[in-house]
């Protein structure tokens, strides 16, 4: 039991001289922000890490949902896909958009709604009477919706 006492008040005496820090030293950019002091810039720490958000959809979900309105766009008689693409700040607007509307009829999150750009052209044997054959339609939005995380993506609504 003294040898167990006589260790432990070594190894507190060890980490408090260990701990302590000389007025004469340098004190590290953490303690600085600690005590609320001016950082320079060459000592200041690295957080950006812990700023970055969460990305809305993995790179899989965004794959999933392209990849199912490429299939439902397959559907359309006379046209032909140029692009089908996700970009993060309009999707997120227009997810926006969406989850607040009267379309929403699912009533789903802004979080479950992904909305897809494509260009696309058409030509005379398109069936859709909206469609001039010969021209080319570009920025349309293609959304997609989930009831949760774990659901598959389903078409909603297109719009050019």
């Amino acid at each position: 039991m003294k040898k167990f006492i006589m260790l432990s008040l070594i190894f507190i005496i060890t980490a408090a001289f260990i701990g302590c820090n000389p007025c004469n030293e340098k004190i590290d950019a953490k303690d600085k922000c600690r005590k609320n002091e001016t950082v320079s810039s060459s000592e200041q720490p690295v957080v950006e890490e812990f700023k970055k958000e969460k990305p809305k959809f993995t790179a899989t979900e965004i794959k999933q949902a392209i990849y199912i309105a490429t299939v439902d766009f397959q559907k359309q008689e006379g046209c032909t896909l140029i692009r089908m693409v996700y970009n993060k700040d309009e999707s997120d607007k227009l997810a926006k958009v969406y989850a607040k509307s009267e379309n929403n009829y699912s009533n789903v999150n802004e979080r479950n709604v992904i909305v897809l750009i494509c260009d696309f052209e058409v030509d005379k044997a398109c069936t859709r009477p909206e469609f001039n054959a010969g021209e080319t339609y570009k920025n349309c939005t293609w959304t997609l919706i989930r009831e949760s995380n774990n659901s598959p993506w389903v078409f909603e609504c297109f719009e050019y």
